[in-house]
C-alpha cells in the first residue's frame, strides 16, 4: 500500500500537469507556432501512466490468515474494499482501462499528422510537430479527442485516483494504529 500511495502521487501529478494544456487546446489557446505548447499537448494526449496497484500483501493476507485478531475496527473491511475497488473490475480498473484505450488510440492516430514527432533527433521531431500543427488544430476529430481525453482525466481518473489514494492513506494509518497494540 505504501507503493500504491507513491504510485498514486505520481499518477495524480502527471494527470494534474497535463490537464491544463488540454483545457487550453479546447479553448483554442494553443497556437500552431507554439512548439512547446504543442509538445505538451501531444504528451497530454498520450499520457497514460501504466501503473497498477500492488496485490502481493493482500493475496498473502487473504490466502494465509484465517480469523485474525484485529483490534482496529474496520481495518480488514477497508483493506478488502480497497482491493475490491482497485481490481480490474473495480473503479480503478474500469476508468484505468478506458483511459488506456483513449491514450493508446490517440498515440496511434497522432502519427497521421506528425509522422516523426517521436524521432530521436530533436530537430526532426520539432519540425514534424510544426509541419502538422495547423492541420491537427483545425481537425474536428482532434478537437473531439482532446475534449474526450480532458473529460476522462478531469471527471473520472483524477477523482478516482484521489479518492483511492485517500482510502489507501486511511488504511495505512489504521495499520499503524494496529501495530501499536
Amino acid at each position: 500500500m505504501v507503493i500504491d500511495t507513491s504510485n498514486y502521487s505520481k499518477i495524480i501529478n502527471k494527470l494534474t500537469n497535463v490537464e491544463p494544456v488540454l483545457l487550453e487546446a479546447m479553448n483554442r489557446n494553443v497556437q500552431a507556432d507554439s512548439l512547446e505548447k504543442m509538445k505538451k499537448l501531444l504528451e497530454a494526449l498520450r499520457a497514460y501512466h501504466g501503473i497498477g496497484v500492488q496485490k502481493y500483501g493482500y493475496h498473502y493476507l487473504s490466502n494465509n490468515i484465517r480469523n485474525p485478531k484485529i483490534h482496529v475496527k474496520g481495518l480488514l473491511h477497508y483493506i478488502g474494499m480497497y482491493h475490491e475497488t482497485t481490481s480490474k473490475d473495480g473503479n480503478f480498473g474500469g476508468f484505468n482501462k478506458d483511459y488506456y484505450d483513449i491514450s493508446f488510440e490517440n498515440h496511434k492516430k497522432l502519427f497521421e499528422y506528425f509522422p516523426n514527432y517521436l524521432h530521436p533527433d530533436t530537430a526532426v521531431a520539432n519540425q514534424a510537430i510544426l509541419d502538422g500543427a495547423d492541420a491537427f488544430l483545425e481537425s474536428n476529430y482532434w478537437k473531439a479527442r482532446i475534449s474526450l481525453t480532458y473529460r476522462q482525466i478531469h471527471k473520472y481518473n483524477l477523482p478516482v485516483y484521489l479518492h483511492t489514494k485517500e482510502l489507501c492513506v486511511k488504511i495505512l494509518n489504521k495499520i499503524k494504529e494496529e501495530i501499536q497494540y
